[in-house]
């Protein structure tokens, strides 16, 4: 019986008549007894794995089902997932679409060659039998007769068993890509289109291929690429609609699936079809595959994101309802919560990728934005490349070693900080080089932005000796020989000097840029001396010989109280100039920092920094230009900036640049702060040799598995998110802006946290101490906006515990109920921000200026605009973190 069945099952593989199927169940059931027993003769070959992973291999070759669509989700059922949280070696990732035009072909072809760039091994299959074409777009030689996937699946199906082996030898079917990009990529194709292909293609019979036990054909040549061509990951990109054989790579062989969703109503019904698969498989397969949905097709500018916004939330219902069997709340905490897997940036339709019929070697410069989210998305789920320690990680003493020598409570304020530390732990922006170009006047962030760390390591030996073209000497700030605030108040108040009434607070400081310049180089007044006389001569040699604060103080006042003193000093500081460029010396740029410290958060205070910002700004702009060889960087607080009244403001824009720091920035920094533990760089050096401070990967990902040491690769208790994307969505405000104030605060509360606590031997800090850390810092970095931002504070405490979204309407009733009898907010008392025209808006407009808020892109078709309040400040304000 067991060899009549077996024969009568590989023959029918070719049969298609309804006479042929019924006699094949006829005779299945009647050897269905025996046919349980009988030895798996053609399962894959045991290799050299672990037992766990030899067992996993065992349940995942145990068919559940049919290869069908209609088989798979016939077991679909609300039953909860038993996860296994490791991916197998290598992963099998299906690329699929419901509907054609999706650019699935097109997507796998470019991460393929991205990963090939990253020295990624990888084999691309082509499952689309029915119209094949992976091969040409990733410029590979036409495949011969009888060579290919579709071969290799019928050789899989009937050759015997002691001849299978040999069978599914793949060197004659492999081809090479030609792109030359890195790592070779080598394809299998389907085949050579002709008369015999589609005779075979007719007699493939997948449906019947689950129906015994043992490997299924598809099965069989995936190992054999496993065990053959051993690349690092194998991509299978697999026939659009409710094919047979994408039933069988999907549900029965995949560890990943890419889903592409073209951003239409149409491709819907096609998801929820595939979702109820997925969640049928991942029941009989502890998890597996893992889902990505990936809209597609998003058509470009600002109607095409304002669709996908809606979309997005669409699909992640569905996945939602059908995967996780719970409901999307409408007042969910961000656009696609985390943990769902769903790039909520899509994949942009462009029309130069479209038209091209295959890739060129320069395909990252023209189409790397296109698949950016996606690629990051991508990378979270593979890991690819990270490597376990070998030994586990001594969480305890790696705290006790970050408590004793990283002063993290320390460096979140500079001013409070030794320099020498602050430049040992200080990353870079991404935007340094501008930052650097003489031409930057201004440079412009939030408090907590990281402002006068950029000061004071602009000022280090670091920069000296790294930097040819400029000297940057202290103009301003608050360390060493400069002014107190309490001094120029002081020389405000003077009644010789008689500032305000003289409106000298230009002259005030090109007066002490004349002492910053001659304090770095008193040779330059050699020149200058020689052409004064009298009182201008004797004022020049004090301000060149001051150099303790109170005796720059009194110098000032001397010269401030001058008549001609406004005069005077802008020909010094023309002369200074002067004389640097005759003898050809570097750039000298004078840095001001700290003019938002001590001045006070009264009116008359607020009105008196004011004021001398006002001065230092009408002073430089009237030098800008005209000096060349002396510039200088003013450090400002940006609602110190907005405050700016000057003739011809709108000029400042040329000389300015935003402080802005970027994701792998701060994971940089975060490796750098924690570099002070040196059992910790033991472990990072172990996965990256060469790696250090001022030495770190430049590439995000490798960043990412390197601080997988630190807080593990993700959150803990099931949670699929990743905790390095947890912490960067939540240092975050509503601006995408990072704070490394806010990030040194996070870190330094985990730490604590954690040196009280249980700890974990896969990662120093667990999710918990995360999240501790993360809701102090939120607290500290909204106590920072009060002080900050002195008119907005009332409102910041009308808004605790609201709902997280609103519109405009429903948080202005919130604020003014709270804010009912509250001092500076009932009524419209003069100085308040809502009064006057404009109202209440103005508070909403200040507070998506600032970050604390953000339009909301979940607002219902026809209905008013909503806005929610970003991640970072919900614990600072007592809202709810999630609406799942």
């Amino acid at each position: 019986m067991e060899l009549l069945v077996t024969s009568t099952m590989r023959s029918c593989y070719f049969l298609t008549a309804p006479a042929a199927k019924n006699h094949l169940r006829r005779l299945l059931a009647e050897a269905l007894a025996e046919q349980r027993q009988m030895t798996m003769a053609r399962r894959r070959k045991p290799t050299e794995v672990d037992a766990s992973q030899a067992e996993a291999t065992e349940q995942e070759q145990g068919m559940f089902s049919a290869a069908s669509f209609a088989g798979v989700v016939g077991q679909y059922s609300s039953a909860e997932v038993d996860w296994v949280d490791t991916l197998p070696t290598p992963p099998v990732v299906a690329f699929y679409g419901f509907r054609g035009g999706a650019g699935r072909t097109t997507a796998l072809a470019h991460v393929a060659a991205l990963f090939a760039s990253r020295q990624i091994s990888v084999v691309a299959v082509d499952l689309d039998l029915e119209a094949p074409g992976l091969h040409q777009v990733l410029g590979c030689p036409q495949p011969e007769e009888d060579r290919g996937v579709l071969s290799l699946l019928r050789l899989a199906a009937t050759a015997d068993d002691d001849k299978l082996d040999e069978a599914l030898r793949l060197a004659p079917h492999v081809v090479k890509s030609s792109l030359d990009v890195g790592a070779p990529i080598r394809v299998l194709p389907a085949g050579r289109l002709s008369q015999h292909y589609l005779e075979q293609l007719d007699d493939l019979g997948v449906p019947l291929w689950h129906v015994i036990e043992g490997p299924s054909p598809l099965q069989l040549v995936i190992d054999r690429i496993k065990d053959e061509l051993q690349p690092q990951v194998i991509f299978l990109d697999c026939r659009t609609g409710l094919s047979g054989l994408s039933a069988s790579a999907l549900f029965h062989v995949a560890d990943v699936v890419l889903c592409f969703v073209p951003v239409s109503e149409q491709s819907l019904d096609g998801l929820e079809i595939f979702l109820m698969g997925l969640k049928a498989a991942q029941q009989q397969r502890s998890g597996r595959p893992t889902p990505l949905l990936v809209p597609s097709m998003v058509p470009e500018g600002p109607e095409g994101q304002t669709r996908l916004a809606d979309f997005v939330q669409k699909i992640a219902s569905k996945y939602t309802a059908i995967v996780l069997g719970r409901s999307l709340a409408d007042d969910a905490s961000i656009d696609v919560p985390e943990g769902l897997p769903v790039v909520a940036q899509g994949v942009e339709y462009r029309r130069g990728i479209a038209l091209a019929d295959s890739l060129q070697n320069d395909f990252l410069p023209r189409s790397a934005n296109t698949y950016e989210a996606l690629i990051k998305e991508f990378d979270d789920v593979l890991q690819l490349g990270s490597t376990t320690p070998v030994v586990s990680i001594d969480a305890a003493k790696v705290l006790a070693e970050l408590n004793a020598h990283a002063e993290l409570k320390n460096l979140a304020f500079a001013e409070s900080t030794e320099p020498s530390v602050i430049v040992s732990k200080f990353v870079p922006p991404s935007d340094y080089k501008t930052i650097l170009d003489t031409s930057t006047w201004y440079v412009v962030g939030s408090k907590g932005s990281g402002k006068t760390w950029l000061w004071q390591y602009l000022l280090s030996s670091v920069v000296r000796d790294s930097v040819h073209n400029a000297t940057f000497v202290a103009g301003h700030g608050s360390k060493g020989s400069l002014l107190s605030v309490a001094a120029m108040n002081e020389i405000e108040q003077d009644k010789k000097v008689n500032l305000v009434k003289r409106g000298l607070h230009a002259a005030f400081w090109l007066s002490y840029a004349v002492n910053r310049v001659l304090q770095h180089s008193s040779s330059l007044s050699e020149v200058l001396i020689k052409a004064l006389s009298g009182n201008e001569r004797r004022l020049f040699t004090e301000l060149r010989d001051a150099t303790e604060p109170r005796q720059v103080q009194a110098a000032l006042i001397n010269t401030l109280s001058y008549e001609r003193v406004g005069t005077f000093v802008e020909e010094l500081v023309r002369g200074l100039d002067a004389e640097l460029l005759r003898n050809g010396s570097q750039h000298m740029v004078l840095l001001y920092d700290g003019l938002d410290v001590g001045f006070g958060s009264d009116l008359a205070s607020i009105e008196r920094r004011k004021r001398f910002v006002n001065g230092l700004v009408g002073a430089l702009e009237g030098l800008r230009g005209v000096c060349k060889r002396l510039a200088f960087k003013v450090f400002l607080r940006e609602d110190i900036f907005a405050e700016i009244d000057i003739q011809n403001q709108s000029h400042l824009s040329a000389a300015t640049i935003q402080l802005r720091w970027r994701p792998g920035d701060i994971w940089q920094l975060v490796l750098n702060l924690v570099s002070a533990s040196s059992t910790f760089m033991e472990y990072v050096r172990a996965l990256e040799p060469t790696a250090g401070p001022k030495q770190w990967p430049q590439d995000e990902q490798r960043l990412k598995q390197l601080l997988a040491l630190l807080w593990g690769g993700a959150m803990e208790k099931g949670n699929k998110v990743s905790t390095a994307n947890f912490v960067q969505r939540r240092t975050a405000d509503g601006k995408d802006r990072w704070f490394p104030r806010t990030l040194v605060q996070l870190l330094a509360h985990s730490v604590d946290w954690q040196r009280e606590n249980p700890v974990a031997p896969d990662r120093v800090l667990r999710s918990v101490a995360i999240q501790d850390g993360f809701n102090e810092a939120s607290k500290a970095r909204v106590d920072d906006l009060r002080k900050e931002y002195v008119t907005l504070a009332p409102y910041l405490e009308a808004m605790t515990k609201m709902n997280p979204t609103g519109t405009e309407n429903e948080i202005i009733a919130y604020m003014k109920k709270r804010g009912e009898g509250r001092k500076g907010m009932k009524g419209a008392p003069a100085g308040a921000l809502h009064a006057g025209p404009g109202g209440w808006s103005k508070v909403i407009e200040r507070l998506l200026e600032i970050g604390v808020l953000r339009e909301y892109r979940r607002k219902k078709e026809g209905g008013a605009k909503k806005y929610e309040i970003a991640l970072l400040y919900r614990p600072g304000l007592g809202i709810k973190l999630f609406g799942i």
